[in-house]
């Protein structure tokens, strides 16, 4: 198992900053980011090394160290950065749309495209493809708690402007986060989900009534 990627996860999972601001971060920063981003697409994070990503980024070993103090505290701000940037992606592209019901749908598809195209997985998966199925499935709960804690924040901010109805957001919001890990890694099953139109039919179905009204449980308890 890939200690750096786990370590990193859990840390977020136990309600730990994951939003810091590191696009706006100096222009140094940002280049090494970008040079340890593209040495990790070409290696993967074990034959990645601080000494690769300075030459990489056409800077010295001192300067690297200035602002990451090791390996670890380089490779969680690059995967920060990276879910910071799809995270806001999905919230940007969910701000104009005119109905919950189409955010939703909008929000589950573009999740998963993301997540499918990912650059960076898809090399880790290349170059070290048992610490990343280990990490999609034994050690996945991180994940899911990321996934939980993103969605939860969603259905607060509805519940809020009175988009959707009562309920406690963090149940739904854990089913949700571990219906998309399933799909994400099954998409072939006794439905047909392998295009952006089945999964958006699935999510009307299914994803929409669960996140407008929450369980018939919840429904109960609010009655």
């Amino acid at each position: 198992m890939n200690t750096i990627l786990e370590k990193q996860l859990l840390r977020w999972a136990a309600n730990q900053p994951v939003d810091a601001d590191l696009d706006s971060a100096d222009d140094t920063a940002q280049r090494i980011l970008d040079a340890a981003l593209a040495q990790f697409r070409l290696l993967g994070l074990r034959r990645s090394s601080m000494d690769t990503i300075a030459r990489r980024a056409g800077l010295g070993r001192v300067t690297i160290y200035r602002r990451f103090s090791n390996k670890e505290a380089l490779v969680e701000a690059v995967l920060v950065r990276e879910i910071q940037r799809s995270l806001n992606a999905i919230r940007s592209a969910l701000e104009p749309l005119q109905s919950v019901e189409e955010a939703i749908e909008c929000g589950l598809v573009m999740g998963l495209k993301i997540a499918r195209e990912d650059a960076l997985i898809a090399q880790l998966m290349a170059v070290e493809p048992e610490d990343v199925v280990m990490l999609l499935t034994v050690h996945a709960g991180p994940i899911l708690a990321l996934g939980s804690r993103f969605v939860a924040s969603l259905i607060a901010k509805a519940q809020h402007d009175q988009l959707i109805d009562p309920y406690p957001p963090q149940p739904v919001a854990e089913l949700v986060a571990r219906l998309a890990h399933s799909l994400l890694l099954t998409p072939s099953g006794g439905l047909p989900l392998a295009d952006d139109v089945q999964v958006r039919a699935f999510a009307r179905s299914t994803i929409v009534p669960l996140l407008m009204h929450g369980t018939p449980c919840h429904s109960a308890t609010q009655a």
